[in-house]
């Protein structure tokens, strides 16, 4: 059994949030071919109003995007989420193969299975699930209080990745 517990820092806040946006790469990717795609048809048939709506649908959604990453990553909006979960402690068990993160108002469970990877950062963790949900979940190592560190990584041993060699090379 493994337990991390501790309370959130504005820096494990930010990390996540970073965490959260890469996942969401997926559904950017799927958009833009989408576009593309929708694009060549219209184009074929020569339907230019359909052309100029979805135009127009597709820089709205481009203009979202940019407010809704900006306003995800934003100093102030990191500071309004730290507010209100600053005395939030967070439990995370890993046990009888499922893994558990608990808080105030949240809880998830899952089967180990579920979990994709695990991204090394040095001083934390961040978990990748099946499907990507809930992706960008951060544990800091400092926060383990039951087991150690090389047991927790000997279990993930197939889906850690040591990302501490690309963040030296920079």
């Amino acid at each position: 059994m493994f337990e991390f517990k501790g309370r959130r820092s504005k820096e494990i806040l930010k990390a996540s949030r970073v965490e959260l946006c890469k996942s969401l790469k997926p559904l950017i990717i799927g958009g833009i071919i989408y576009f593309l795609v929708t694009l060549i048809y219209l184009l074929a048939t020569k339907t230019y109003m359909g052309l100029w709506a979805l135009l127009f649908f597709f820089v709205l959604a481009v203009l979202m995007g940019v407010i809704g990453f900006t306003s995800l990553l934003s100093k102030n909006s990191i500071d309004k989420l730290y507010e209100n979960v600053k005395n939030d402690s967070v439990v995370i068990r890993v046990y009888n193969n499922r893994f558990i993160y608990q808080s105030k108002n949240q809880k998830y469970e899952y089967n180990i299975s579920k979990i994709t990877r695990i991204e090394d950062y040095g001083d934390y963790y961040a978990f990748s699930f099946k499907r990507w949900k809930h992706s960008g979940l951060i544990c800091p190592k400092s926060w383990l209080c039951y087991g150690s560190i090389e047991e927790f990584e000997n279990l993930f041993k197939n889906k850690l990745v040591d990302k501490t060699k690309n963040q030296n090379s920079k």
